[in-house]
């Protein structure tokens, strides 16, 4: 009797699923979604051929790893290197590496005509990995950098962010479930600032990367039920403790494990976990890593060029006066709400909907064991919060180490919403709405926003002549459509994806028109291209919101969950793609001085030199291969204009836009000048005769 009446259930609820199943035979299995889909879209039986027959064999971990990795390679690897380093941080780090390798010394940093001591090496030991990779020719004096260059010089920050997707998605998936660990995953490789850090050949992506691995690592090795060998896990995040420690500081690689794994210990009582963590081997694990480095320039007696030794520049004034006396930073007296509004901007979309990945967090106990996962993230959210808000020392990128965890939360939040509808959380979604609305109406109105979460200076202007590149889109309608349409007929022209291709093609060739073809009045006989063409980085991101939050919208009305779902992931993708194809490369030329260099190697003659007047922005010196000459008295740049200079006796000099007028006073009437490149909003490259 029972099972008769679970077999009416099940025919009421879904009676395809049963019509063909004897009375007592179990259900079949219906397999994963993305082959339902498929075989939705491409008709029965092309998950069984060719390349997805094999992708389908694989375990489903495997599979999904696999799926994770390549998302996150597409999304950050095209143009990687297609434009220059961004000043200050990149050329700083950049040249620094670069020095290890002309001085065949890589133990002691140096920049320009002295040693560095502001950072552990681990960064700039990847950037010369790289750079050496590249054959740019990075230890040639007096030539240009090779066009590969930047490629090689980015590329382990993009591969380390690859790993922290990869370790997220393993340590939710196998403690959350795996669908948490997949949107965990695409929550945190589409979140502005991960998106254009890991394109940022700097510090921050391999100590977040790194100590995201790790923890990831413990998560597995304390509430993974299946594990099954529990060392190499705890081992792994001892070894990737001392890497991060590499790549920033002790107080911090160290610090905030540490301090997470403290307070979760104090709040749960459970000290048998000192125990279980192999924390005597695994600490000397960490210290071998890390240590040798400190302690061996602890004995330096070398000095930086404010004449600081290693010692007091790592320890006091780099670490100590960062946290209490504020050092650096151009965001003086501000409060703990700062990073909430940076979070706001550098999580958007997904930072709409933390009201919902926060507020379950307050009923969490640490004596219920099933909860403990859960509070061990929210603890990792909160404890790199606590440091950067009590920091003096303010940038708008200390958020950056809550992102991983708060991904996390918000996976489970969108889990939740999976299985329990939209309708209970109603409520909810309701304040997610309005801040959806709120912070990407500022984003839109302000653009700059983005570019302020990972620059040094928040004054340096933001471009106002940039227009919307249709390309990509018109490419990717182009490419996606036809895909699409072979794919479809390779299996027999079965499926719902033979119309959805055509569909796409067709919007790509109308889009083709309206840009490039269609034209529009301007008054009188005056006639301009589509108004579509001439679209500001904001019309773009609101368009992007405004179409994403009008769907999921639309699809919350009805209650929809999958499509509300699909509407809000779409709208992350494509924001994150806009951001990583097409406006992050018109940005940079206005924050690299690659282009004005290039300018010099392509224009200059055989002993024609170059100085920079009034400037420390770094690029100089790393694009110039050091050969530029920093001047910063007009005495100095008077004897640098006499001086004898090829055959023309001409003269190169760079200097900011607002300080040309002073380059002209210094040198008087008695010179021409002659600006050579203004592609920089912030810089001119001048002629000097």
């Amino acid at each position: 009797m029972a099972k008769d009446r679970n077999a009416a259930k099940l025919m009421k609820e879904e009676p395809e699923a049963v019509l063909d199943v004897a009375p007592d035979a179990p259900l079949a299995d219906p397999g994963p979604l993305s082959k339902r889909l498929l075989e939705e879209a491409f008709g029965e039986g092309i998950t069984s051929r060719g390349p997805l027959a094999w992708y389908y064999a694989l375990p489903v971990e495997r599979r999904q790893l696999g799926l994770v990795a390549a998302g996150a390679a597409l999304l950050f690897f095209p143009l990687l290197g297609a434009v220059g380093l961004w000043d200050p941080w990149e050329p700083h780090y950049a040249e620094v590496g670069r020095q290890m390798m002309v001085r065949h010394d890589w133990v002691h940093p140096y920049w320009e005509s002295a040693y560095f001591f502001s950072k552990p090496p681990l960064t700039m030991w990847l950037t010369n990995l790289g750079l050496w990779l590249s054959g740019a020719g990075a230890t040639v004096p007096h030539t240009e950098l090779g066009v590969w260059a930047e490629w090689g010089i980015r590329t382990p920050n993009a591969l380390l962010s690859i790993l922290t997707l990869v370790m997220i998605y393993l340590a939710a998936g196998r403690v959350f479930g795996r669908r948490v660990g997949l949107l965990a995953a695409l929550a945190c490789g589409t979140m502005p600032i991960y998106d254009l850090l890991a394109r940022q050949a700097v510090t921050d992506m391999p100590f977040v990367s790194l100590l995201t691995a790790g923890l990831c690592a413990f998560m597995i090795a304390e509430f993974d039920p299946k594990v099954e060998r529990r060392a190499p896990w705890l081992y792994a995040f001892y070894a990737f403790v001392g890497f991060a420690t590499l790549a920033k500081e002790i107080p911090f690689g160290f610090g905030v494990p540490g301090g997470i794994i403290l307070l979760y210990i104090l709040l749960t009582w459970d000290w048998e976990l000192l125990k279980r963590v192999r924390l005597v081997t695994g600490g000397l694990l960490a210290l071998a890593i890390a240590l040798p480095w400190v302690l061996f320039m602890g004995f330096f007696r070398g000095v930086d060029d404010e004449s600081k030794t290693f010692a007091f520049r790592y320890w006091i004034h780099d670490n100590f006066n960062r946290l209490f006396a504020g050092v650096h930073t151009t965001t003086p007296n501000t409060t703990f709400t700062y990073f909430i509004e940076q979070l706001g901007f550098g999580m958007y979309p997904w930072s709409a909907l933390l009201p919902g990945a926060l507020v379950p967090l307050a009923r969490l106990r640490p004596s219920v064991k099933e909860q403990r996962p859960q509070l061990f993230v929210a603890l990792w959210a909160l404890v790199p919060f606590f440091v950067v808000s009590m920091s003096a020392t303010k940038f708008h990128h200390y958020a950056f180490p809550c992102l991983p965890p708060l991904s996390i939360l918000l996976a489970l939040f969108v889990d939740r919403l999976w299985r329990e509808g939209l309708e209970p959380n109603s409520v909810t979604l309701l304040l997610s709405a309005a801040l959806f609305a709120m912070i990407g109406h500022d984003l839109a109105q302000n653009p700059k926003h983005l570019t302020d979460l990972f620059v040094y200076n928040y004054d340096r202007p933001y471009p106002t002549n940039l227009v919307a590149d249709p390309t990509p889109v018109l490419w990717a309608l182009l490419a996606l459509g036809g895909a699409a349409c072979l794919v479809a007929l390779w299996n027999g022209g079965r499926g719902k994806a033979v119309i959805g291709g055509a569909v796409t093609l067709a919007a790509g060739f109308a889009l083709f028109l309206w840009v490039h073809l269609v034209s529009v009045p301007t008054g009188g006989l005056t006639w301009s291209s589509s108004v579509l063409s001439h679209w500001e980085p904001r019309e773009v991101m609101g368009g992007i919101f405004v179409v994403g939050g009008l769907l999921a919208a639309m699809a919350a009305t009805t209650a929809k969950k999958e499509w509300f779902l699909a509407a809000f992931a779409a709208c992350a993708v494509a924001f994150a793609a806009y951001l990583s194809f097409v406006h992050w490369e018109q940005l940079s030329p206005n924050w690299s001085q690659r282009d004005i260099f290039h300018t010099y190697y392509t224009e200059r003659k055989a002993g024609e030199p170059i100085a920079a007047y009034f400037m420390n922005w770094r690029g100089e010196t790393f694009y110039s291969k050091n050969d530029v000459r920093q001047i910063k008295d007009p005495g100095k740049l008077r004897q640098f204009i006499a001086e004898p200079a090829g055959a023309e006796n001409r003269h190169w000099v760079i200097v900011e836009q607002a300080r040309f007028n002073m380059l002209r006073q210094a040198l008087g009437d008695s010179h021409r000048f002659e600006v050579r490149d203004d592609s920089d909003n912030k810089f001119f490259l001048v002629l000097v005769n």
